[in-house]
């Protein structure tokens, strides 16, 4: 939706069954592959200022976010749901609603005009034990499969 032909959902040309998204930021990369399905990953460090944030991400059927790190819990959810569906933020992030921050990660609603609602989505939340650093929310969502996914995650500092 910004113009530039630079974005958009990465593939692997002569892999068609392979789903594959990434995210970075605050210098952090994260990497998600996944054989026969699709899949989105989001991450946002913790400082990230969230002053706009919330009009931008929540919709009426969010729970509030009663904390910055809450909301950007959110937000990655979205964003992570909506590279894994293909439209990225081309969609209204509003118009899905995701489980409150505190609760297991879930998409509760779908209201998306023009894109199927892809549930079963399976959504996780990403932290220390999956190889994500210490004040960075980060979230994995996979669809197009009945089963989760196996979470397997290596991050590395994004360098020179």
């Amino acid at each position: 939706g910004c113009g530039s032909s630079g974005h958009g959902q990465p593939v692997v040309t002569d892999e068609p069954a392979l789903g594959l998204s990434l995210a970075h930021a605050g210098g952090i990369a994260l990497v998600a592959v996944v054989q026969g399905a699709r899949v989105g990953v989001d991450l946002e460090p913790l400082d990230t200022d969230v002053e706009h944030l919330a009009d931008v991400a929540l919709g009426p059927h969010d729970a509030p976010a009663p904390t910055s790190a809450a909301l950007l819990r959110t937000w990655t959810r979205k964003e992570a749901v909506l590279k894994a569906v293909g439209v990225g933020l081309a969609a209204d992030p509003s118009q899905l609603a995701v489980s409150a921050a505190h609760d297991p990660a879930e998409l509760v609603s779908w209201s998306v005009v023009d894109v199927d609602d892809p549930r079963p989505v399976h959504l996780v939340d990403l932290g220390p034990a999956h190889g994500v650093p210490a004040g960075v929310v980060a979230a994995l969502a996979v669809t197009g499969t009945s089963r989760g996914p196996d979470v397997v995650v290596r991050s590395r500092s994004a360098g020179p």
